[in-house]
């Protein structure tokens, strides 16, 4: 699904949001992190869908009774999966607006939520410790660059957290050259 997310959406939505971001536009880069939502979310959901119903078809195709015998992990490991799918959009939003520290704090933040959510509940949940740490930290991660986002979609920015100012800095994307911009 996050492959699927990167190839057909992301890699497109990215350099429109450095755009924008550029420019000034911040109703516009608003505008498209909305709509990047409301994509992810239909294509998270629509792969949710499909995929529950067919699991039990594939995993007998694929004969492993491994795979059919923890087949009751899927619900978690989805949901950690659409989690951090939709939390790639304020990481998008983020990080075309040059705030990398923001990203890597709140995937610090996510980190260290894994690490104590996974040994609070080993004790009672051992099997599952690892699919609920994994869960927490991903939402604790969406919120923090989902909170994060808010003052970037505004012209001035009291807080500071999205100083961009005059240029992105990225090889892949857009590139800066004297007063000409080669994309």
């Amino acid at each position: 699904m996050l492959t699927f997310l990167d190839a057909a959406l992301f890699s497109f939505a990215y350099p429109a949001l450095i755009h924008h971001h550029y420019k000034g536009e911040h109703q516009l880069v608003q505008k498209k992190v909305k709509l990047l939502l409301l994509q992810t979310l239909v294509v998270s959901g629509l792969f949710s869908v499909v995929s529950w119903f067919l699991l039990p078809y594939f995993l007998d195709w694929i004969a492993n009774p491994v795979y059919q015998k923890y087949m009751h992990w899927y619900p978690w490991l989805l949901f950690a999966m659409v989690i951090n799918a939709v939390g790639l959009v304020p990481h998008f939003a983020l990080y075309s607006s040059g705030e990398d520290n923001a990203i890597i704090y709140s995937h610090i933040a996510g980190f260290l939520v894994f690490c104590g959510t996974t040994w609070v509940v080993s004790g009672q949940y051992s099997a599952l410790a690892v699919p609920i740490g994994l869960n927490t930290a991903f939402v604790v991660i969406l919120i923090i660059k989902a909170l994060l986002i808010g003052p970037c979609f505004k012209k001035k920015n009291l807080l500071n957290l999205c100083h961009y100012k005059s240029e992105v800095k990225t090889g892949l994307s857009m590139i800066r050259y004297g007063q000409q911009d080669i994309t």
